[in-house]
C-alpha cells in the first residue's frame, strides 16, 4: 500500500461511522506498518533526531540544521504539533484516541480557525503518522527535544517524553529560553520564552553552543512521564507557566485583562466606537508573557460578547470580520481571574 493510498483510506475511516471496530483497527494497523517501513529508510543517513513543539519552531529548526550544499543531512527534525497550543484546550487522555476526539470536539465548539475542517477530518491521521515516526526512530540515535519557558512547549515536552517511554534512545532537553539568554548574554527573564520567536541563525548558534542542552536521566524521564499523565488526567481548558511549573487555571483566567485591553483602546481613541476584533486580539497577545494563541483569545472575546460585557458589529466568523466595543462604560473591572496578569498589563500601559 502506498502512502497516498493509506492516507485516503484513513480519511475515509474517520469520515464515516459505518465501519466495524475490527475494520477500524485493521486499517489503522495498515497505516502504521506502512509508515514504520518508510521511516526505517528515512533514518539511514541520520545521526541526530530533533523534536520541535509546533510548526513555527519546527520550520526554523529545519533551516538551522540544514546540511551544507553537497553534503548529506545528518539531522532530522520531527514536529509534535496540534492545531492549538498544548497550553489551551483539554489534554484529557490525549495519548488515546478517545481523548483526541474529545479535544477536537472542544475545538469544534469553541475555536474559529481557517483549517478547522482539515483538523477535524485529518487530525487523527496526522497524529498517527507522527507517532509512527517517533516509534520508528532507531534506538542508536540521540533525541533532543527543544522547549522554551512557556506552558505550550513544557506540556508538549512532557507529551513527547511520554510518547518515547518505550524507547531506549538517549533523550536530551534543549532549554531554548536559557540558551537564548546565554547566546546573547542577557537575563533569561527578559529574553525569548518561545522557541518559535527565535530565527534559524539563533537556533543554529544555540545548537553549536550546546550550553543549555542536558541529557535526561531515567528518573527525570519517568518524572516527566508522570507529570504528563497528571495533565492528561484532567479536563482543564487553560494552562500557564509560572515559577518554573505548569499551572492549570480556569478558562476565564484572562477575561478581566481582555476587558482592560478594550477599555484602554477606547481611552486611546477618546471614544467608545467600534474596534476591529483582530486589533483587540493582537494587543492582548502582544502584552502576554504566556503562549496561548490568538484563537483562544478570540474565543474568550466571543464569550464576553455572549455574556453582555461587550457588543459586536458584524458576523462572528473570524476576528478579521467583526468589531467590538464595551456595552456600557465600566467604573471598575469585575475580576474573573488572572489578576496578576491584569495588574501587570495595566502597569505596563
Amino acid at each position: 500500500m502506498s502512502e497516498q493510498e493509506a492516507k485516503s483510506l484513513l480519511s475515509l475511516l474517520f469520515a464515516h461511522d459505518g465501519y466495524s471496530a475490527e475494520m477500524h483497527e485493521s486499517l489503522k494497523k495498515s497505516l502504521l506498518e506502512m509508515s514504520k517501513k518508510r521511516t526505517e529508510v528515512d533514518y539511514v543517513k541520520i545521526r541526530h533526531i530533533h523534536i520541535a513543539l509546533g510548526d513555527s519552531p519546527g520550520g526554523s529548526l529545519k533551516i538551522a540544521l540544514k546540511a551544507p550544499e553537497g553534503r548529506k543531512p545528518e539531522h532530522r527534525v520531527l514536529v509534535l504539533r496540534d492545531a492549538l497550543p498544548f497550553s489551551v484546550g483539554p489534554l484529557w487522555k490525549l495519548e488515546e484516541e478517545e481523548g483526541r476526539e474529545e479535544r477536537r470536539r472542544w475545538c469544534m465548539l469553541h475555536i474559529n480557525m481557517d483549517d478547522r475542517d482539515e483538523y477535524l477530518l485529518q487530525g487523527e491521521e496526522q497524529f498517527l503518522e507522527m507517532r509512527s515516526r517517533l516509534e520508528g526512530i532507531p534506538e542508536s540515535l540521540p533525541v533532543t527535544i527543544w522547549a522554551g519557558s512557556n506552558a505550550h512547549e513544557q506540556a508538549g515536552l512532557r507529551f513527547a517524553v511520554y510518547l518515547l517511554r518505550d524507547k531506549e534512545n538517549p533523550v536530551f532537553l534543549m532549554d531554548t529560553t536559557s540558551a537564548y539568554a546565554s547566546l546573547h548574554q542577557t537575563d533569561p527573564s527578559y529574553g525569548r520564552r518561545r522557541t518559535g520567536e527565535m530565527n534559524p541563525e539563533e537556533l543554529r548558534g544555540i545548537w553549536e553552543m550546546k550550553a543549555c542542552c542536558r541529557k535526561l536521566s531515567p528518573e527525570q524521564r519517568q518524572s516527566l512521564e508522570s507529570e504528563w499523565l497528571e495533565l492528561s488526567g484532567r479536563k482543564t481548558g487553560l494552562r500557564i507557566w509560572r515559577d518554573g511549573r505548569i499551572v492549570e487555571v480556569r478558562e476565564d483566567y484572562y477575561d478581566s485583562t481582555l476587558t482592560a485591553v478594550v477599555e484602554q483602546l477606547h481611552r486611546e481613541r477618546n471614544n467608545q466606537e467600534w474596534i476591529r476584533s483582530a486589533r483587540v486580539v493582537g494587543e492582548m497577545i502582544g502584552h502576554l508573557e504566556q503562549d496561548i494563541g490568538d484563537e483562544y483569545v478570540e474565543y474568550r472575546l466571543r464569550h464576553l460578547i455572549y455574556h453582555g460585557v461587550l457588543e459586536i458589529q458584524g458576523v462572528p466568523r473570524g476576528m478579521r470580520y467583526d468589531d467590538v466595543r464595551m456595552k456600557q462604560p465600566l467604573t471598575g473591572l469585575e475580576q474573573r481571574g488572572g489578576t496578576e496578569d491584569h495588574e501587570e498589563y495595566v502597569e505596563n500601559l
